[in-house]
């Protein structure tokens, strides 16, 4: 599983199903669970989706993405302005 959309992660992680991981664990060590956004490097199995959506891992980066750029929004559209007096 390469993981390089979630955490930027290249090198390909072996998963296992039946791995015993806390509840708490954070995401690079949940080794029996997939996120969207990353694909298969070799091998097959099956997935059970438990998130959608923003829900999910990925939905919830592109919210806290999308918080940012309203929060600064305002300086941003700012420097677009000032640059089109130069």
């Amino acid at each position: 599983m390469r993981r390089i959309c979630l955490n930027g992660e290249s090198v390909p992680v072996e998963k296992d199903a039946a791995a015993e991981v806390s509840e708490n664990a954070p995401l690079g060590d949940r080794l029996n669970m997939v996120f969207s956004g990353c694909s298969v490097s070799y091998g097959r199995g099956r997935a059970i989706v438990t998130e959608t959506g923003m829900d999910t891992q990925m939905g919830k980066k592109s919210q806290s993405c999308w918080i940012l750029l309203k929060k600064h929004r305002h300086r941003f559209s700012k420097s677009c302005l000032n640059s089109e007096n130069i």
